[in-house]
Order: structure tokens, then sequence, then C-alpha cells
């Protein structure tokens, strides 16, 4: 189990990396691109408190503190999602059944 989350961590990292680059695209200073950059920084700070606690040997309080933060950053994922609005593609579909 601790394998899995650590390979997903790296990919959920690499993954944000990509948001944080692709969200270049964006208006500059758009809701929506200060939204990516922060949720970026969520992931890396989530990342290194993770790191922390294996390193640490899962203190309590920095375990209690990776739950918080990712809580924190299932929020946040849930308001980028939110200002990005509805997806072209869905958009499509629900055109096409009209």
């Amino acid at each position: 189990v601790q394998f899995i989350h650590r390979q997903l961590a790296w990919l959920v990292l690499f993954g944000f990396g990509w948001l944080f680059y692709q969200s270049r695209t964006l208006t500059k200073g758009s809701f929506e691109r200060r939204m990516a950059h922060t949720v970026t920084g969520i992931v890396i700070l989530q990342f290194i408190i993770g790191v922390l606690t294996l390193v640490m040997v899962v203190p309590p309080h920095l375990a209690a503190t990776h739950q918080a933060v990712a809580a924190i950053l299932v929020a946040a994922l849930i308001l980028l999602i939110h200002s990005l609005g509805e997806p072209q593609v869905l958009r499509q579909i629900k055109n096409a059944g009209d």
C-alpha cells in the first residue's frame, strides 16, 4: 500500500506541475489561473508533508496535518473545477441530443 501511495504521490505532483504549466493559457490574473496555481501549491505542500511524515517515522501531528491538507486540497480542487465551468466536450454531447 505504501509503495502505491508513494507512486501516486509522484504522479499527482507531476500532473499538477503540468496543470501549472498549462495554466499559462488562462487569462493572467483570472480567478481560474490563481486557483490553478493555488491548487498546485497545495499539492507541493502535501507532497512535502508526506515525505516529512515518512522521514520522521509517522509522528501523529504530521500525519494529522497530512490528512488536513488533503481535505483542503479536495475543497480547492472542487472550487477549481467549478470555476472552469462545463467542459466543451460535455456541451457538444448535450447539444448532439437536441
